[in-house]
C-alpha cells in the first residue's frame, strides 16, 4: 500500500465505496472500474472476518503484507499477560498491541515504517483504543535511550526477508538475542513470539542467562500457530516451564508442565505400548485383542511442544505408541485437546493385505490421520486404492493402522 492509497482509503468517499461493495467479487469490481485500492480492501476485509473480526467490524485499513504476517485475533486474545504498561516493539498491523490494550492501562507500540505507523494509529482510532501510543522508530535504537520501565516487553520479530523464511531467533528482525540484555533492564517479563516450527528446547540455551525461560505453544482449531517464549524473574521449579494453549471453536484450554514433570515423563512417567498392546499380535482381519478400547489423538500443539509423553502420563493406565504418537487408553479422554476415537480394529500396515481387507469390508473412502508415520497421506491413499473421506476413519501410527469411530469427545 502506498501513501497515496492510504490517504485515499481514509476518505469518506472510499469508505462508503468499500462499505457498499463488501461481499462482492473483487475481480468483478475491478472489471467494473472500481479503484484497485478499494478492490484490495474488500478482499482483505473479507479475510478479516475470521482472522481479525474486530478489524472487520471497524472497517480498518488493511495493508496486505502486514495482514499476511499478523497474529490472528484468536491467538492475540489468548495472551496471559496484564499490568500497568506494556512495550510492543513490533507493531506491524497492530493486532498484538490491540489485544494487549485490553489487559494493560497503557500500550506503547513501535513501528519503524512511517506509513505502517500512521495506518496503525488510524486503525486504533477506528477500534476505539485510546490507551495505545504509536512510536515511529527503529526498535533497537528506541530501547537504547529509553528510561522508563514496563511490566512487559513484547516482541514479534519478522521471520521473512525477500528470499526465505527464518526460524532461528538470531536471524530474525529485530535480533532479540542481541537485544535481550537491554530488554531485561526495561522489564521483568520479556515475551517473544516465534515460528510454530521453533524448537521449544532452544530458548533455554540462548536466553537462559537473562531469566527463567517458559515456552507456550499455541494452536487454533488443530493447527499449530506459534511458539511464545517468555523470560521471567527466577522462581522455584514448581511453576510450569512449558505451556500448551489449545484454541478450538473460540474456547481456550491451557495446560502447564513443570520441568520436573517433563523429565519424569521422558524417563519413566509414561508407559510405552508394546507390540501386543498396539495390535494384540493379531493378523489383518482377526478380532481385536488389544486391551485398549480408545485411541486419543493429542492436539498438534502437544506434538510441537514435545509434551505428548507428559500429557499421556496424566492418564491412568494409558500407553503411548511413540513419543510423538497416539495414546491408547481404556477410557475416553477427559480433555477436548485429546480427541477420543473408539478403536474398532487395528492391524499392521501391509498395503496389499490391508487393501484386500478394506475391500472385503466394503470400505471405498477413508479419512486418513497420521502420526509418527513414514508415508504421506497421498501415498497411502494411492497404495490402498481408496478415496478421501466417506466410509471410515483410519489412524496411521508407526507400523500400525487403527480403524476408529469418532466418540465426539
Amino acid at each position: 500500500m502506498t501513501r497515496a492509497e492510504f490517504e485515499y482509503l481514509s476518505t469518506s468517499e472510499a469508505r462508503y465505496m468499500i462499505e457498499s461493495h463488501l461481499g462482492d467479487d473483487p475481480l468483478e469490481m475491478a472489471l467494473a472500474g472500481i479503484p484497485a485500492a478499494v478492490c484490495t480492501q474488500v478482499k482483505l476485509l473479507d479475510r478479516c472476518r475470521t482472522k481479525l473480526p474486530d478489524y472487520y467490524a471497524a472497517r480498518c485499513i488493511i495493508p496486505e503484507v502486514s495482514f499476511e504476517q499478523s497474529s490472528s485475533q484468536a491467538t492475540g486474545s489468548s495472551r496471559r499477560y496484564s499490568g500497568r504498561q506494556v512495550l510492543d516493539l513490533t507493531c506491524g498491523l497492530g493486532c498484538d498491541a490491540y489485544c494487549l490494550s485490553r489487559n494493560f492501562d497503557r500500550v506503547v507500540t513501535v513501528e519503524r515504517d512511517e506509513l505502517l505507523a500512521d495506518t496503525a494509529r488510524y486503525n486504533f482510532g477506528l477500534l476505539g483504543c485510546d490507551n495505545i501510543e504509536v512510536v515511529c522508530a527503529d526498535s533497537a535504537e528506541y530501547v537504547r535511550t529509553l528510561t522508563e520501565r514496563f511490566d512487559v516487553v513484547y516482541v514479534d520479530p519478522a521471520r521473512r526477508d525477500e528470499r526465505r523464511r527464518m526460524f532461528l531467533l538470531q536471524d530474525c528482525s529485530p535480533d532479540v538475542t542481541a537485544m535481550a540484555p537491554r530488554l531485561a533492564e526495561l522489564a521483568d517479563r520479556i515475551v517473544i513470539k516465534a515460528s510454530p516450527l521453533f524448537d521449544v528446547e532452544e530458548p533455554e540455551r540462548i536466553l537462559g542467562a537473562y531469566g527463567r525461560v517458559e515456552t507456550e505453544t499455541v494452536s487454533v482449531d488443530g493447527e499449530c500457530k506459534e511458539v511464545v517464549i517468555e523470560l521471567t524473574p527466577d522462581v522455584d521449579g514448581t511453576c510450569p516451564s512449558r505451556y500448551v494453549t489449545v484454541i478450538s471453536r473460540g474456547e481456550i484450554e491451557r495446560y502447564g508442565f513443570t520441568s520436573d514433570e517433563l523429565k519424569a515423563a521422558k524417563n519413566s512417567g509414561c508407559t510405552m505400548a508394546s507390540k501386543e498392546d498396539i495390535c494384540g499380535g493379531g493378523a489383518v482381519g482377526s478380532a481385536l485383542r488389544c486391551p485398549y478400547e480408545y485411541l486419543l489423538l493429542p492436539d498438534a500443539a502437544f506434538v510441537a511442544s514435545r509434551t505428548v509423553q507428559a500429557i499421556a502420563a496424566r492418564i491412568e493406565g494409558a500407553a503411548l505408541t511413540s513419543p510423538a504418537g497416539v495414546i491408547l487408553s481404556r477410557e475416553p479422554s477427559p480433555w477436548r485437546a485429546l480427541r477420543s476415537y473408539k478403536i474398532t480394529e487395528c492391524m499392521p500396515f501391509k498395503p496389499k493385505v490391508l487393501k484386500k481387507a478394506l475391500k472385503e469390508r466394503g470400505i471405498a473412502g477413508v479419512t486418513l490421520i497420521k502420526r509418527d508415520f513414514h508415508m504421506s497421506v497421498e501415498e497411502v491413499r494411492k497404495r490402498l486404492g481408496v478415496r478421501d473421506g466417506g466410509d471410515a476413519t483410519m489412524v496411521l501410527c508407526g507400523e500400525t493402522v487403527y480403524l476408529v469411530g469418532d466418540c465426539g469427545v
